[in-house]
């Protein structure tokens, strides 16, 4: 047994999946809307008997691991043990041997959390035990209660601050090194330094809440390093990856369905403090299309709040290339080149004026592009078009394209009609660029489904499916040639584990044995004819099989009989001639020759 057939034995994927998306029972399956793609029609299927899940629309399938691991956007390995964590699970002592180096990366991994934790807590300590940082803190408007909710804290300068620090760890079990590694430390001449020192500390957090890392804030008169520092990028802190605030946001975000996202540490806890409790924001870097996926697994509405100046809505410019890989509405709310989001609310109390304001992203994206449109150079006109046209056509909705050609019309004074055309042509280039790639690329010949191919596919998930019931329905041996390769090997797989006690680890362990690409394929065969099927069911599909291929089985019969028959070896001519009669028989009862 592995760890991973030990965790999906004892955590029940309808607990882990029911705690993310809302499930209702259909037969002996549970459905609901997908999480990992926008949709109005539940196509997301759960087995609890299979401890599978399939995704009729963008097939999204696997298991309670991988589930998890897509949720959160982590590792398999870091999914289990977050599974086992969460679960309690007691894993076997064999297990744990087994997984060694994965138990001492985890090891590690929680070693690097604890430090970043401890670090945490103790400069929110010395936040109020410093007037200067406590202060500027307070004239920020931050209140005790968001302060504390947040863990906003402040690493005092000098040696001996950083040594009472190293100290405070120390009875933790906490070793300088440990400090060093968590990127807390650094050695300078043999002298502990850190680049935190004299900033205020905004701790973050991962997506499954662990502290990982730190941004610090300069805010003392006449300090000239850099505004921000944020941790160095580690395997346990990735900033492409990590939304500051998520971990207190993400429940508010799930309810309705809205999220706010900002540039600051600063904006982001202004805007909690304000009620706005649904607000993240990144961590010193562009957005990226991982904040957006995990954006849109939990939101349908995100709202941009970037500051005005041109940084602002350069950055503005370069997410809307970005949000049409995601199903969001993305809308941008506008502040004065005065105000940043913090500000805006200490000056006005809310940003209910600017939200009820908002513009949808491609609205903005074309009254910023098409600025001075008509006083342009022919040439920068036809980039304009060419650029907007592009971003049209990369949605699939024809309402949407529709919709906003007319916006696109009104802005630039062109016909839609006009507009269509052209986009027609580029869309055309487009394609024969696409052709030309793919006449120079090796790629598998892909051909549609024919009738054998879906019967062939429909056995084999029957009789997968018919491992999680006591009757098992395997394909006889002497069939199997009549399979394709990758049907012939899964046949192989699935009666080589039928006999096994367990029906559900049955199930489990034959996906447990097989390729990524060959798991996927079965996982969505088994969900798509989902039912074990019935004697006379599975009778009636080997039967067909038989009548498809039915010139083969006779070819292979005679030839059989031949050999025989050139051996001297009677019986098993014999035995041949009454297979074959008995085949032909079931068949014209069944009425398929």
């Amino acid at each position: 047994m592995s760890l991973f057939t030990f965790i999906k034995g004892q955590v029940p994927i309808e607990d882990v999946v029911g705690s993310r998306v809302t499930l209702k029972t259909a037969g002996t399956y549970l459905k609901g809307s997908c999480p990992f793609h926008q949709e109005n029609t539940a196509s997301f299927s759960v087995s609890p008997d299979k401890g599978i899940y399939y995704c009729f629309g963008c097939q999204a399938t696997g298991d309670v691991i991988s589930f998890t691991a897509k949720i959160e956007n982590i590792g398999q390995m870091e999914a289990a043990r977050h599974l086992v964590e969460q679960y309690k699970l007691h894993v076997p002592e064999e297990l744990l041997r087994k997984h060694g180096n994965s138990v001492k990366q985890s090891e590690e991994k929680k070693s690097f959390f604890a430090v970043c934790q401890f670090v945490a807590q103790w400069t929110h300590e010395q936040l109020k035990k410093h007037p200067a940082a406590y202060n500027y803190v307070a004239r920020r408007g931050v209140s005790d209660e968001i302060r504390d909710l947040f863990s906003v804290g402040y690493l005092p300068g000098g040696v001996a601050a950083l040594t009472q620090l190293a100290k405070a760890a120390s009875q933790k079990g906490i070793l300088v090194k440990d400090l060093i590694r968590a990127g807390v430390f650094y050695e300078s001449r043999s002298v502990l330094k850190s680049p935190f020192e004299q900033r205020i500390l905004f701790p973050i957090t991962d997506t499954l809440g662990r502290y990982c890392g730190f941004g610090g804030r300069i805010f003392m008169p006449g300090d000239e390093r850099a505004k921000y520092y944020n941790s160095k990028e580690s395997e346990f802190f990735l900033k492409g990856h990590l939304l500051f605030g998520w971990t207190l946001a993400k429940k508010e975000i799930q309810r309705t369905k809205e999220v706010f996202l900002v540039e600051g540490y600063t904006d982001c806890v202004a805007m909690a403090q304000a009620g706005y409790a649904n607000t993240v924001a990144t961590l010193g870097t562009s957005c990226t299309v991982d904040h957006l996926k995990l954006l849109a697994r939990n939101a349908r509405v995100l709202n941009v709040l970037y500051d005005g100046d041109a940084a602002g809505i350069k950055a503005i410019l370069r997410l809307t290339e970005l949000c049409w890989q995601v199903n969001l509405e993305v809308r941008v709310i506008f502040l004065d080149n005065k105000h940043d989001p913090a500000s805006y609310i200490e000056a006005h109390g809310s940003l209910d004026t600017p939200i009820a304001a908002s513009q949808d992203i491609f609205t903005f994206y074309v009254t910023s592009v098409s600025k001075d449109f008509k006083d342009k150079y022919l040439a920068e006109q036809l980039q304009v078009v060419d650029r907007i046209l592009h971003m049209i056509m990369s949605l699939n909705d024809v309402v949407k394209q529709e919709l906003l050609l007319q916006r696109v019309s009104q802005a630039l004074k062109l016909s839609v009609d006009v507009l269509r055309a052209h986009m027609t042509k580029l869309s055309g280039k487009v394609q024969q660029a696409h052709n030309h790639a793919q006449a120079h690329t090796k790629a598998p010949e892909e051909r549609p489904v024919s009738e054998d191919q879906a019967l062939e596919t429909h056995i084999i998930a029957a009789s997968m499916n018919s491992m999680v019931t006591q009757k098992r329905c395997l394909v006889p041996q002497d069939l199997h040639r009549y399979f394709s390769k990758r049907g012939t090997m899964l046949l192989g797989v699935i009666e080589q584990n039928a006999q096994r006690d367990s029906s559900k680890a049955c199930f489990d362990t034959i996906l447990a044995q097989l390729s990524q690409d060959d798991r996927a394929w079965l996982t969505s065969a088994c969900m798509h004819y989902q039912a074990a099927p019935k004697e006379d069911e599975w009778l009636a599909l080997i039967g067909r099989l038989l009548q498809q291929r039915w010139k083969d089985v006779v070819k292979d019969i005679r030839a059989k009989i031949a050999r025989a028959t050139q051996e001297g070896n009677r019986e098993k001519v014999e035995t041949l001639l009454e297979r074959f009669s008995q085949l032909k028989q079931n068949i014209k009862a069944k009425g398929l020759i």
